[in-house]
């Protein structure tokens, strides 16, 4: 049963750029990308010692890698097409080296506030360490755990975490960083054979919303086409895709917003005998991805 449900899949997704990725990422596709709008500060990068850096606590509402990693831990790049370390702390310095997709980097210093905002992304540049270089990179598109490999579904992905805990939220000391959770998988398949269908959940303790779904999209084929939204827009928003493949009857993104903020995404994918619905819920300091697919005989 489980061949027949997931046969009937529409493949896994490609490498995607679906969360509106600056110019400070080298595109997959050749579509426009926004205006890169940041506040500037051409100070050099300074690398303290461990014991001179202190905590970054923010607001829940404000998730980031600063809320839940110590002033000197590891991230990974989580935009598909790669981000740029820079020579300074603004998105229109020299650009040092393109580091790809899942790189592993030290974050060496942090700023305690978002200084900016990009496609409707917060964030600010953190000092960091890639290979032999040290440079700047965008927050928004940095996150606490390494992304899904390619052909990687949520379950092969949740493993692989659970497995290399240590490993990636380990501290320069070796030390585990504290208060990074393990994800949390689960799976059912439905019993009924005149319906087959499988549901799955996943949840990102210490992912923001733009994290998740840049996750989501590869595990789940949501297409690149459609972006993640911004958290200003109108209550209720559905956003279509623009370029859906032939024989698919429905590829939309719906959007609720209240209080300024995004409390549900929900990608549903509908053909003539199969279907997909990929939701997106905030929990506290982490969020719920649950995916819901079944042929319709």
């Amino acid at each position: 049963m489980n061949a027949l449900i997931f046969s009937a899949v529409f493949g896994t997704a490609s490498i995607c750029l679906g969360c509106d990725i600056p110019n400070d990422v080298q595109l997959l596709t050749p579509e426009q990308l926004p205006v890169e709008n940041s506040q500037t500060d051409l100070n050099q990068p300074k690398f303290t010692q461990t014991q001179n850096q202190a905590i970054v606590t923010l607001e829940e509402s404000e998730c980031d890698l600063s809320s839940i990693m110590s002033a000197e831990t590891y991230a990974y790049v989580l935009a598909p097409g790669g981000l740029y370390l820079r020579a300074h702390n603004n998105l229109h310095s020299e650009r040092l080296t393109l580091m790809p997709w899942g790189s592993k980097i030290l974050v060496a210093q942090m700023p305690e506030n978002h200084t900016m905002t990009v496609g409707g992304i917060p964030g600010s540049m953190y000092a960091v360490r890639f290979n032999d270089l040290q440079g700047y990179a965008f927050s928004g598109y940095l996150g606490p755990y390494a992304p899904p490999g390619h052909k990687m579904n949520a379950a092969q992905y949740a493993a692989y975490l659970q497995e290399t805990q240590e490993v990636y939220s380990e501290t320069s000391t070796g030390v585990p960083s504290e208060g990074l959770n393990i994800p949390q998988y689960s799976r059912t398949v439905s019993d009924d054979l005149t319906s087959p269908s499988v549901s799955e959940t996943l949840l990102m303790p210490g992912m923001n919303l733009n994290q998740a779904y840049l996750v989501a999209q590869r595990l789940f084929g949501i297409p690149e086409d459609l972006k993640c939204p911004s958290v200003t827009g109108p209550e209720n928003a559905v956003y279509h895709d623009k370029k859906p493949k032939k024989g698919i009857w429905k590829s939309e993104l719906a959007v609720r917003r209240a209080e300024g903020q995004i409390k549900e995404m929900t990608y549903l994918y509908r053909s003539k005998n199969f279907m997909r619905r990929v939701s997106l819920t905030p929990r506290e300091n982490g969020v719920l991805i649950q995916a819901h697919e079944a042929n319709i005989l």
